[in-house]
């Protein structure tokens, strides 16, 4: 079943420029590249195919060639099927590396 999905992020890394990616149950499903040391606004709004009922997976990937002290990224909003998602209670697992 195809549901109308909104995801909003606003994203900055100082250093170097990156690649931004929305994920849905291990599925890449949208690609961004967010050029350095500017404040960047990524907007996913389309249908978005939930195959099943139950729990589904939303990650987020943010790749860059060089890692820095200055970089975020804010969860503005997921709204799904015009149902808003509490992005204040949404758990993060980062990846652990070396810096």
């Amino acid at each position: 079943m195809k549901l109308k999905t909104l995801i909003s992020i606003k994203v900055f890394n100082e250093l170097c420029d990156s690649t931004f990616s929305f994920l849905h149950n291990q599925n890449e499903i949208f690609t961004q590249v967010v050029n350095k040391n500017k404040v960047k606004e990524i907007i996913y709004d389309s249908d978005l195919d939930f195959d099943s009922f139950g729990n589904h997976k939303f990650m987020f990937n943010w790749n860059s060639e060089d890692d820095c002290a200055n970089k975020w990224f804010e969860l503005d909003k997921i709204i799904v099927n015009g149902h808003n998602l509490p992005t204040h209670t949404i758990r993060v697992m980062p990846y652990k590396n070396n810096y």
